[in-house]
C-alpha cells in the first residue's frame, strides 16, 4: 500500500481516529489552534526570593516548579489541557566572558577592556544578560485587540501567583527567631 500526504491525512482526520492524538494534532493545525507564548516573564520582574528559586543549579527542583507554573497558568486558558502548558526558564550567557576581554588603544592612557570603555558594549551586555520565564499553550485570539487584551491580563494575573507559589519554604523558629534543626537541637549547637 503506497502512502501519499492526501491519503494520510484522510486517514488521520478519519472518524476511526477521532479521539486519536494524531486526530487532535491535525485539527489543531488546521485550525490554527497552535503552540503560541502566552506569558514572558522578565525574571527581574519577579520578586528576588523567586528569582533565585528559578535560577538554582537543582534541575529536578527547577523541572518540579516548571511543572507548578504550568498548573497555575492552566487555570488562566480555559479549555486548554493542563498537560498542553509549557514552561520554559530562558538563560541567555552574558557576552562580558568573550567580547570584554577585547582590549581597545587609547591615545591618552593605557588600554582598557572593552566594557571599561563602551557604553554600547554594556547596553547589549545588559540585554544579552536577560533571563526570562516563558509560557506557551494551544491558544488562538479572535484579533490583535483580544490578544494584546488577553496576554495584558495574563501578566498582571500570573505574576503574584507565581511569586506566591515559588516563595522559598521559610524553616521553622524556635520562638525565638533561630531555626530548629532536625533531631531537637538548635542551630547554636547542643550542649
Amino acid at each position: 500500500m503506497k502512502w501519499d500526504d492526501d491519503k494520510l491525512v484522510r486517514t488521520i482526520l478519519g472518524d476511526v481516529n477521532a479521539s486519536g492524538y494524531a486526530y487532535k494534532l491535525f485539527e489543531r493545525l488546521a485550525n490554527r489552534h497552535l503552540f503560541k507564548r502566552v506569558l514572558r516573564v522578565n525574571l527581574n520582574d519577579l520578586e528576588p526570593s523567586a528569582r533565585m528559586v528559578l535560577l538554582q543549579e537543582d534541575t529536578a527542583k527547577v523541572k518540579e516548579l516548571q511543572r507548578k507554573i504550568e498548573l497555575v497558568m492552566s487555570k488562566h486558558l480555559p479549555g486548554v489541557d493542563e498537560n498542553l502548558v509549557i514552561a520554559k526558564i530562558i538563560k541567555q550567557k552574558s557576552a562580558a566572558r568573550t567580547e570584554a576581554a577585547i582590549l581597545v588603544d587609547r591615545t591618552d592612557g593605557p588600554r582598557r577592556e572593552v566594557r571599561q570603555e563602551s557604553t554600547l558594549f554594556n547596553s547589549i551586555d545588559a540585554a544579552i544578560q536577560e533571563q526570562h520565564l516563558d509560557i506557551y499553550a494551544p491558544v488562538s485570539w479572535a484579533d490583535e485587540p483580544d490578544k494584546r487584551k488577553r496576554l495584558d491580563t495574563y501578566r498582571r494575573e500570573v505574576v503574584p501567583e507565581l511569586n506566591e507559589i515559588l516563595k522559598p519554604k521559610s524553616q521553622p523558629t524556635s520562638g525565638i527567631g533561630e531555626p530548629v534543626m532536625p533531631g531537637g537541637g538548635d542551630a547554636v549547637g547542643d550542649e
